[in-house]
Formats: structure tokens, sequence, C-alpha cells
């Protein structure tokens, strides 16, 4: 909730901050540069609706437009996610009957329960932004799509009896199934494929220009950069915030008029 009320307080920012962008591409001589865009990123996961925490990684491709300040980005990315949610103590009265055919009554604890999930997604970025030297910044939208998902359930079980004819109950017996903080584990189970639309905002670094080759007139520019993302309309009870760092390289091809720089 805190983020979500974060990214609406602050978000109607972004379009001075572009029209800023925008005024100066405009007003500036025209030089343009298209980009092949490579990135990978790590990033911490949590699921804000249901206080799960984990980690996500992403491998991402994309064509990346700069023309004098202003950028325009848009790829495809495969993200893998692991996501760990804590959940509460279950308790459980259930009749019972013995191998001896003795009636009981039979008090089951769930605890130290868990939820571990792994999931893998598909997104389209679509950002825009500004660079003014070594520095950019990039905000837009991510529709994300979830490809393939398990969880299961892990924890402790518990089972203790009491008889009618015994004042104590009976625990610790695993020959007749009552036992003590026995670890269990659910079988994985497929999770449904979940659709989502994130707000996605990145303030990035360049530290780095090179040639391919002596020979080559592409050269590459290495960025590091810190992001956030976080859905504001989803399919499902996922809804993730990510923040994280990536590192991105961009091939900048070559243009007509000679210049395949970054201005610094």
């Amino acid at each position: 909730m805190r983020a979500k009320i974060f990214f609406c307080k602050y978000f109607w920012l972004v379009p001075l901050l572009l029209f800023g962008v925008v005024g100066s591409a405009v007003a500036a001589p025209s030089a343009t540069l298209h980009g092949l865009r490579i990135e990978a990123d790590g990033a911490y996961l949590r699921e804000t609706n249901i206080g799960g925490n984990g980690a996500a990684v992403e491998l991402g491709v994309g064509y990346r437009l700069t023309h004098n300040h202003f950028l325009f980005d848009v790829g495809v990315g495969g993200r893998y996610a692991y996501v760990d949610q804590k959940m509460g103590q279950l308790n459980d009265t259930i009749p019972g009957v013995d191998e001896e055919g003795l009636e009981y009554m039979g008090y089951h604890v769930w605890k130290d329960r868990r939820s571990p999930s792994h999931r893998v997604e598909v997104n389209v970025p679509i950002r825009v932004g500004g660079e003014w030297g070594r520095f950019y910044f990039l905000v837009g939208a991510k529709a994300n799509v979830g490809l393939w998902g398990r969880v299961k359930e892990e924890g402790k079980y518990s089972l203790s009896a009491m008889y009618e004819r015994y004042i104590d109950p009976f625990s610790s017996m695993p020959n007749h199934d009552f036992v003590t903080d026995e670890p269990y584990e659910n079988d994985p189970e497929a999770i449904d494929m979940n659709f989502d639309i994130r707000a996605v905002a990145e303030v990035g670094y360049a530290v780095a220009q090179s040639k391919l080759s002596s020979r080559s007139s592409v050269k590459m520019n290495v960025y590091v950069s810190a992001f956030a993302e976080y859905a504001v309309w989803h399919s499902s009870y996922y809804t993730p915030l990510l923040v994280g760092a990536k590192c991105v390289l961009v091939f900048n091809l070559p243009n007509r008029h000679g210049c395949n720089c970054l201005g610094y």
C-alpha cells in the first residue's frame, strides 16, 4: 500500500520532466542515435499484498533511440522470480480412531508454515526519458505475463490425542501417528498464469564507451543503473514491487552524420 501511495504521489512529476526533455530535443540541433540494448538485472522482490519476500533476475534486449537529450526505449525481457511467503499457524480438532479401534480427539497443529514459489515471466517495457552527459533516466510502463510457475507449502506438523479414559494427552508416539514438529512438504502445484501492468522508473550512469574493434564503427556504451517496478494493475493476487540494479550495454549503430558518441 505504501508503495502504491508513493507512485501515485510522485508520478505526476513525470510529465514535467518529459516536457523539458522533449523541449530540449526539439530546440537543439538534430543528433540521432539508434542502438541495440542488452541488459541484465537483479532485484529484491516484495509481494505487497501477501507479504512475500524474494529475489528476481532478468535478461532483456531492446531498441534505444537517442535524439539530442531525448530517449525512447522499447524491448522484451525474460524474468525468473523466487518468492518465499511466511504463513500463520493452523490449528484443527478432528476426531479419530487408532489402530486398536479406540476413539480419540486429535489436535492438529501446522506451524512454521512457508510457501516458496518459482516463476518465469516475459515482459514488454516501453519507456521514455532523457540523457545529459553520463546520466540518464527512463520512466514508462511494462506489460508482464507469467509463463510458468510452481508453488508448494512446507512446515512442521504435530498431532496429539486425548482419550476419554486418560487424563493426559498422547503425543510424540510415531508408531501411533502421534508426532511432534514433524517436517512436512506438499507436492508443488502449478501457478495460474497472471498478467499485470507495471509502472517502471530507472536512473543510470554511463561508466564506459568503446569500439568493438579498431576497424568497427559500432560503439558499445556501458551503463549501470538503479530501477524500481510496481504493478499498478494485475489479474491475480500477485502484486510485486521490485527494487534493484542492472548493467546495460547499448551498441550504437553507425549513422550518416558520422557521430556515434555520448557527448562526454
